[in-house]
């Protein structure tokens, strides 16, 4: 270890999962055997919102699930019993960044490979899987274990023990991923303070939801922060920025994607500027703060009174979790992907025609294209497969 390297420790209590991929409807017919101790479904990170198991026509429910290794723990289920398993994963274009390999896990992996001393990760504890419940480490403390990374497994950082166990590794920085709010005794204690990434231009997106809430709103471009962390949320001094133009067929996944990537670069140069003392922090504009407040599932059903422009903003920001849902004759109907039209508006929620590949649908201000739906308890379709299997025509409307 060089002795002008810096020492740094990696805080991650939740590692939000990004992937260069899309989203895709499965269904697995599994046949139960009871001497295993979970159901491997055919897929890996499964979308857990979108579960559904069907055991002789009635559904029943896990009691653990896997998302990211596609596992389902369950129990009282006869021996060979056939379940029907319908849900929703992210099928891969490129490696996802967490994965049994690690080699696409961009911040751990980009900080573990430069030239800095990676001393220690801090992430949440093991957490009990299977029959047996025995202790599973996280995607994060696997990572540290397969990399002989000290490894410092709490649920909070507000004990005494484990304030001193982290201040044992004498670190010279955090680096944090994913705490919301550090207690103060630590914010001080590295020499360097702390850094975090944030995933918007600061001061803009203060908050929960920046990634949701910039596609949301219809913004063009957006972007990542590398920032000094402070008591106040997000308001700390800039350390660097990168803009992000939006693409206008993202979602929430492939945004969050690249600004993930693009953080992961991003950090190795702050530490190296940090280093040789060239960093320039910048102070936070108060006159341009907005916030992003944390995405809930009441945000999720479609206003139909709404522009067409902004609902199918939302369909992007919330795609896929928690995604945004309408009404049919009583059925809740999920809407994927959408595409607005100019045209002549009439009742809100109204069908107005059918196309090849698409359903349009009135809105408060022009017209909407439905292009991929999903009714409750079935697959991901397109537009073309819905009309086909359900009783729908022009002039009917869209509401509980």
């Amino acid at each position: 270890m060089s002795g002008n390297n810096i020492k740094l420790v990696i805080l991650v209590l939740f590692f939000p999962i990004f992937a260069n991929c899309m989203t895709i409807s499965v269904k697995d017919s599994i046949t139960y055997d009871s001497d295993f101790e979970c159901v491997k479904l055919s897929n890996d990170f499964i979308i857990e919102s979108t579960l559904k198991i069907t055991l002789n026509d009635s559904v029943i429910y896990p009691t653990y699930t896997v998302p990211t290794e596609g596992k389902i723990f369950l129990n009282n289920i006869p021996q060979n019993s056939l379940l029907v398993i319908e849900y929703d994963c992210l099928k891969k274009n490129i490696p996802y960044i967490v994965g049994p390999k690690w080699k696409d896990f961009p911040t751990l992996d980009t900080l573990n490979q430069s030239h800095h001393d990676l001393i220690g990760i801090v992430s949440n504890p093991p957490k009990p899987i299977g029959r047996g419940k025995s202790a599973r480490s996280t995607a994060v403390g696997r990572f540290a274990k397969e990399n002989s990374i000290y490894l410092i497994e709490v649920e909070s950082l507000k004990s005494n023990v484990t304030i001193e166990q982290i201040a044992g590794l004498n670190p010279d920085i955090f680096v944090i991923v994913a705490f919301k709010i550090l207690p103060e005794k630590l914010l001080s204690l590295p020499k360097f303070g702390s850094i975090n990434l944030h995933a918007s231009l600061l001061p803009k997106y203060r908050g929960a939801g920046p990634i949701q809430w910039a596609l949301m709103n219809g913004d063009k471009k957006t972007g990542v922060t590398i920032f000094q962390l402070r008591k106040e949320v997000d308001a700390g001094n800039i350390l660097m920025q990168k803009e992000i133009l939006i693409n206008p067929e993202d979602d929430m996944l492939s945004l969050g994607n690249r600004i993930s990537q693009e953080g992961a670069q991003l950090i190795p140069i702050v530490l190296d500027n940090i280093e040789v003392g060239k960093v320039e922090p910048i102070t936070q504009d108060e006159s341009e703060i907005s916030f992003a407040p944390k995405i809930t599932k009441s945000m999720s059903e479609i206003k139909w009174d709404w522009s067409n422009t902004k609902i199918h903003n939302w369909v992007r920001g919330l795609n896929p979790y928690p995604g945004m849902y309408t009404y049919f004759k009583g059925r809740r109907i999920r809407i994927h992907k959408t595409f607005p039209l100019e045209g002549q508006a009439k009742t809100p929620g109204q069908v107005m025609e059918f196309s090849k590949d698409s359903i349009t649908i009135s809105t408060g201000y022009n017209l909407l294209q439905i292009l991929e739906i999903q009714v409750e308890g079935k697959r991901r379709m397109s537009s073309t497969e819905f009309i086909n299997g359900i009783d729908i025509k022009p002039g009917d409307i869209l509401k509980k």
